[in-house]
């Protein structure tokens, strides 16, 4: 049983604890923290009916628990000291807003792109076209192109120099989490910014949906 892939898997999950106690920290940032507790349980009462169900389809509704998962998962990731993989979450919750932003400002094209096939989807309605129809719309672009071209490729796409989790100052990669609090304060409050600029945008959804907790 020495080298067993379960031991292996103990091993993994020993450290991952070690580094989720060093996380401890973001207990400090309450102002923080209130931010994203808010912005998640946002997501979560829309995702979940919690002042009334709309009846319909349920879209905006499965998108909102799409958004809360995302965002979530990313906040656990950061919690355990994988930054890459945090960001990649950011980076399709980021598309995703970004549908949700269309439907606030122009709805006749989020009914478009309800009803396209897939193949039409992928042809009309990439990322930077989303981006060019809420810019005509005058709406609220939550992750913005060069945002996006950031996260891509900081988390997401694979090239010859892809090195896993090279945030530290010493510039060193990682394999598995890992974390100190001055990596976790850095990558905290790049998570925080996401967070606090989406909010904007639920708040002009729940008032276009007429969601409300009176």
């Amino acid at each position: 049983m020495k080298n067993s892939g379960v031991n292996f898997i103990c091993f993994i999950d020993s450290a991952q604890q070690e580094t989720r106690k060093q996380s401890e920290a973001l207990n400090e940032y309450k102002s923080e923290r209130e931010q994203v507790g808010i912005y998640l349980k946002a997501l979560y009462d829309i995702s979940t009916c919690a002042f009334g169900c709309h009846q319909g389809n349920h879209t905006i509704e499965y998108l909102a628990g799409r958004a809360f998962n995302l965002a979530y998962a990313a906040y656990d990731l950061c919690r355990a000291g994988f930054y890459d993989e945090a960001f990649n979450q950011i980076r399709s919750l980021g598309e995703l807003a970004n549908i949700l932003a269309l439907r606030v400002c122009d709805n006749t094209s989020f009914e478009v792109w309800l009803s396209a096939t897939d193949e039409e989807r992928l042809k009309k309605f990439k990322p930077v076209q989303i981006r060019i129809l809420i810019e005509k719309a005058n709406g609220i672009i939550v992750v913005n192109k060069d945002s996006y071209a950031e996260l891509c490729k900081l988390a997401t796409h694979i090239t010859p120099k892809t090195v896993p989790n090279r945030h530290s100052d010493d510039q060193r990669p990682r394999v598995g989490g890992g974390s100190n609090k001055m990596d976790l304060t850095r990558h905290w409050k790049k998570y925080v910014n996401y967070c606090s600029f989406q909010q904007q945008l639920l708040q002009n959804l729940r008032d276009t949906m007429n969601y409300s907790n009176n």
